[in-house]
C-alpha cells in the first residue's frame, strides 16, 4: 500500500516539457550547423557551406538515423573548430598578436557544438523518432565519410566536382543520404525484391548513362578519361589479354565478393538487372535451371579464360578481341533475354556469364550464407521465388538447397511465411546479421552509383 502511494505521490514528467526540450535541442543543432555553415562560407568551401545548410533542416525529420547521422556530423564538425582554432592561435603567435579572445570565442563555439551532438541523441529529442536500426546511419556515415576522402584527397574521383568545382562534399553528402534510402527499403522485407529490382535498374540505367555521355559528350564522365567495354566477362579476360597491367577492376570485384559474397550477381552486376526482369514474366516452375544451361556456363566461363591467352599468343590484332568480347558479353545478350522470358530464369546469368559462376565459387570465402532453419515446412514458396536455381523441388516435392548458386537476392525470405530461411555469418544468426548484410550492400551499392564510371 505504501508503495502504490508513493507511486501515485511521485511526479510523473510532463510530456508537454519533454517536447519543449526536444524542440530546443534540435534547435541547438540547427544552431551549430549555421555557424559551422558561416565558416565554410568564409572559407571558400562552398560544397560543406551547402551540406551544413541542409543537415540544420534535415535534423527536424523524426528520424532516427537522419539524427543519429548528424550526430556524428556534429562531432566532425566540432573537430574542425578545434583545429581552426589551434591552427588561428599558432598564426597569431607568430605574428606576435593577441589569441587569448579569439581561443575563447572559437573553443566557446566547439563546445557548443559538442553540447548540440549529444543533446541531439537526448531522451527529450528521440522520443517523437521513428524506430530504426542503427545500422541504417552507419551506412549513410560509411558513404559520406570514404566520398568525403577522395573529396579532399583526389576531388576529381567525384563526378560533381569535375562538373562543379569545390562542390564534392555535396555529392558525399547526397550520396549518405541515398544509403540510408537504400537501407530502409531493403530492410522492409515484404517489398525488398521490388525495391531491390528498382535500386538496381537505376545503377545499370545510371552506369550506361554516363557511359555514354562520356562517349558522346565530353570525356568528364569517364573515371580514366577512356571508355571500357561494358562486358563484366573482360574483368576476368582484359588481364589475360594484356597480360597484367592493371589489376583495379578484378580487385575491385574481388573485394566486392568478400565484403557482399555472390550478392554481387544480384544487386550490382549492370547487365544482370536486365536478364532478371525477363525472367521475372517467365513461368516459375522451381524446378531450377536446366542442366544444359548449367554446363553451358562452365564452358562459357573455360572460353573466357582461354580464347584471351590464345588470341594474345596468336599475335592476332586487337580487332579480334574486341569482336570476341563483344559476341560473348553483349551480342548474346538479346537472345539470352529472349530465353529468359521463356523458361522464367536468368540465362544470361546463369547460362552464359563467365563472371557470376565466378562469383559463386568465389563467394565461398566470403562469411555470408542462407540458410534454411528447423521452421521450414517444405511448402515450397522458396523455391518458385528462387530464379537462380539454388532452391528448387526434388522429383518428390520437397525443397533441396539453398546451394552454392544462391546470390543472396532474399526474394525467397520475403515470401516465407514460416521465417524458415535466415542470412547467417561465420555460422551465427539473428537480425544483426542481416542487418549487416544490408548495410554492406547499401554501402556498395551506393559507392558504385555516385562514383560513376571506373
Amino acid at each position: 500500500m505504501d508503495s502504490i502511494m508513493q507511486a501515485e505521490t511521485t511526479p510523473r514528467p510532463c510530456p508537454q516539457t519533454g517536447r519543449w526540450k526536444g524542440r530546443a535541442a534540435l534547435a541547438g543543432a540547427s544552431l551549430a550547423f549555421v555557424l559551422g555553415a558561416a565558416h565554410f562560407f568564409r572559407s571558400g568551401q562552398h560544397g560543406l557551406f551547402f551540406v551544413c545548410l541542409v543537415w540544420a533542416g534535415l535534423l527536424w525529420r523524426p528520424t532516427a538515423w537522419l539524427r543519429r547521422s548528424a550526430a556524428v556530423f556534429l562531432l566532425g564538425l566540432a573537430a574542425e573548430w578545434g583545429m581552426t582554432t589551434l591552427a588561428l592561435a599558432r598564426w597569431r603567435l607568430q605574428l606576435g598578436q593577441d589569441w587569448m579572445r579569439m581561443v575563447c570565442i572559437l573553443g566557446a563555439v566547439a563546445v557548443l557544438t559538442l553540447l548540440a551532438a549529444a543533446a541531439l541523441r537526448s531522451r527529450s529529442c528521440r522520443q517523437d523518432e521513428d524506430p530504426g536500426p542503427r545500422a541504417q546511419a552507419l551506412a549513410c556515415l560509411l558513404v559520406s565519410g570514404l566520398l568525403l576522402l577522395p573529396d579532399g584527397l583526389r576531388p576529381d574521383l567525384l563526378l560533381l566536382h569535375r562538373l562543379v568545382p569545390g562542390w564534392g562534399a555535396v555529392q558525399a553528402l547526397l550520396a549518405g543520404l541515398w544509403a540510408g534510402l537504400v537501407y530502409g527499403w531493403l530492410a522492409d522485407r515484404r517489398r525488398a525484391p521490388l525495391w531491390r529490382r528498382r535500386i538496381w535498374l537505376l545503377f545499370s540505367c545510371v552506369f550506361f548513362g554516363q557511359l555514354l555521355a562520356g562517349i558522346f559528350l565530353h570525356s568528364l564522365f569517364l573515371l580514366q578519361g577512356v571508355p571500357h567495354l561494358p562486358v563484366p566477362g573482360l574483368i576476368l579476360s582484359g588481364p589475360l589479354y594484356r597480360g597484367g597491367g592493371s589489376l583495379f577492376m578484378p580487385g575491385l570485384f574481388a573485394f566486392s565478393l568478400l565484403l557482399v559474397g555472390s550478392a554481387w550477381c544480384s544487386h550490382l552486376c549492370y547487365l544482370g538487372v536486365w536478364d532478371a526482369r525477363a525472367a521475372d514474366t517467365g513461368p516459375r516452375s522451381g524446378r531450377g535451371v536446366p542442366a544444359f544451361w548449367r554446363k553451358v556456363r562452365w564452358a562459357m566461363l573455360v572460353a573466357s579464360l582461354f580464347l584471351p591467352l590464345g588470341v594474345r599468343l596468336a599475335g592476332l590484332p586487337w580487332p579480334w578481341a574486341l569482336v570476341l568480347a563483344l559476341a560473348l558479353g553483349l551480342v548474346l545478350l538479346p537472345c539470352a533475354l529472349w530465353l529468359s522470358r521463356r523458361l522464367g530464369i536468368p540465362v544470361y546469368c546463369c547460362g552464359i556469364c563467365p563472371l557470376g559462376l565466378t562469383a559463386n565459387l568465389l563467394a565461398r570465402l566470403s562469411p555470408w550464407r542462407l540458410r534454411r532453419n528447423g521452421r521450414c515446412t517444405g511448402c515450397g514458396a522458396c523455391a518458385r521465388a528462387c530464379r537462380y536455381g539454388a532452391l528448387r523441388l526434388d522429383g518428390t516435392g520437397k525443397v533441396a538447397g539453398p546451394d552454392w548458386r544462391c546470390t543472396l537476392c532474399r526474394d525467397c525470405m520475403s515470401v516465407c511465411r514460416q521465417e524458415a530461411l535466415e542470412i547467417r555469418c561465420c555460422g551465427q544468426a539473428g537480425a544483426w546479421v542481416e542487418q549487416a548484410l544490408i548495410c554492406s550492400l547499401s554501402v556498395l551499392h551506393t559507392l558504385f552509383l555516385f562514383m560513376g564510371r571506373v
